[in-house]
């Protein structure tokens, strides 16, 4: 991994959180910091930690896990889940949340949230 990865950014996180684990390339801009700036704040209205699964993917990773081509995740998403307590209540305040503080893309998954900042509001729970 290259050494720059590891430089911490914002508060909580490194470079490394967030780039894709096959080319470790991020797409940065206007979306990333304001993301970042938005899920700092998910994590002090919530109180615990959160662990970022999954962040910006490169088209050859995400044809590698059978994700859409069309992902927010080759812009920039995070795929997110409480890093200590997982239970279904952590993982519904952290859905609800998400969508109180305008993240336009939010997902609610068995074990995880997804969160983006689309250009065109969309919710689910699978």
């Amino acid at each position: 991994m290259n050494p720059a990865t590891k430089q911490q950014i914002f508060r909580r996180y490194k470079i490394a959180d967030f780039v894709c684990p096959c080319c470790n390339y991020m797409r940065t801009g206007a979306r990333f910091f304001t993301h970042i700036l938005m899920f700092e704040e998910l994590q002090d209205i919530l109180g615990f930690e959160i662990e970022v699964i999954n962040a910006y993917m490169c088209q050859k990773r995400i044809k590698e896990i059978g994700k859409n081509p069309k992902t927010e995740h080759n812009n920039f998403a995070t795929d997110v889940r409480p890093k200590y307590k997982r239970t279904g209540m952590e993982l519904g305040l952290l859905y609800m949340a998400a969508i109180e503080i305008g993240f336009t893309g939010v997902g609610l998954y068995d074990d995880h949230v997804h969160i983006d900042l689309r250009p065109h509001p969309l919710k689910w729970k699978v």
